[in-house]
């Protein structure tokens, strides 16, 4: 027997805090942020502090994405073998706790040079944030269709938002500097896997 969860094709956004505390003490010797990085143990910390302070819900349905400043590298340990910039631009994971589950996402800046494709347009004339706003896209729908890393994946250990990253289709809002428009606003979002179309496409069936 096979079961099947299908997804809602919907969302909303629950809120954001920004910590002023100071960052802590460097965990890991991420190459391309020598002396300023965070482990995921320290990661994973924070987001259950923020967490806790805010009585925001967790859970399935629930994701919380932690966002870094420039300079601010990461690493999944304190070895610094797989670190930002150098092995990947954000990844999801969850946290168990005693009840359920934390889902989230290490989103460290978005370093255009390493983590977009060169002589991509930005249709907000921001390209950190332009592709901040892809690489959470990227995450959240690998979220969605992976939360607790036993979902959906391929035999190479690729998720659907691996399959389509920087791939953008065709840009058709803002004279060709956009490939989507919500509420009146324009982004370069990446395209994600379509079961249903079998390839990567910028909406659902």
């Amino acid at each position: 027997m096979v079961q099947r969860d299908y997804i809602h094709n919907t969302g909303k956004f629950g809120g954001a805090f920004v910590d002023t505390s100071p960052y802590p003490a460097s965990g890991c010797p991420d190459p391309a942020t020598p002396g300023n990085c965070l482990t995921d143990a320290q990661i994973r910390k924070e987001i259950k502090k923020v967490v806790a302070l805010m009585g925001w819900p967790v859970g399935l349905h629930n994701m919380f994405l932690l966002f870094t400043s420039s300079g601010e590298g990461s690493c999944i340990d304190s070895s610094g073998t797989i670190c930002s910039y150098t092995f990947y631009c954000g990844y999801h994971g969850f946290i168990p706790t005693s009840t359920s589950v934390i889902i989230y996402s290490n989103e460290p800046y978005a370093e255009t040079s390493v983590c977009q494709l060169p002589f991509e347009p930005s249709p907000n004339s921001d390209p950190a944030a332009d592709d901040a706003t892809t690489i959470a896209s990227h995450e959240i729908s690998e979220a969605i269709t992976d939360p607790l890393l036993n979902a959906w994946f391929t035999q190479f250990g690729n998720e659907n938002g691996d399959l389509c990253a920087y791939n953008y289709g065709t840009l058709t809002w803002d004279s060709a500097q956009a490939n989507q428009q919500w509420n009146g606003n324009n982004y370069l979002l990446q395209q994600e896997f379509d079961n249903h179309a079998g390839g990567c496409a910028q909406v659902g069936p």
